[in-house]
């Protein structure tokens, strides 16, 4: 059951709403994927809620230097700045480029 009473199925509809996306939605899904994932990272580390007010404080810290360092770091690399339905070889060049940067900024960050 694929289609819906208009006759078009789902995943045209998504294909639909994806081409609409622009650099602006991809920058809040940036910003709220990585203001959600480190929490959701620790949650399942620790399995479950519990321990997590022990390490709330460091969590907030890492989540919030992690957020401005990537978001910088993508904007230099000009992720937000290209048209993403023709990516190239060299597109994902830059992508791997911007989340290695910002990989090894976050790392030495909190570094012992």
């Amino acid at each position: 059951m694929d289609e819906n009473v208009s006759g078009v199925t789902f995943a045209h509809a998504i294909r639909i709403r994806m081409k609409g996306l622009r650099n602006r939605h991809i920058f809040i899904l940036d910003v709220v994927s990585l203001s959600v994932l480190p929490t959701i990272a620790l949650v399942l580390r620790l399995d479950g809620f519990k321990s997590l007010g022990y390490y709330g404080p460091e969590l907030l810290k890492y989540t919030i230097c992690a957020l401005f360092a990537r978001v910088i770091i993508y904007r230099m690399f000009g992720l937000y700045n290209r048209y993403w339905r023709y990516a190239s070889v060299d597109d994902m060049v830059q992508i791997v480029a911007g989340v290695a940067t910002s990989s090894v900024f976050v790392i030495l960050s909190f570094w012992g």
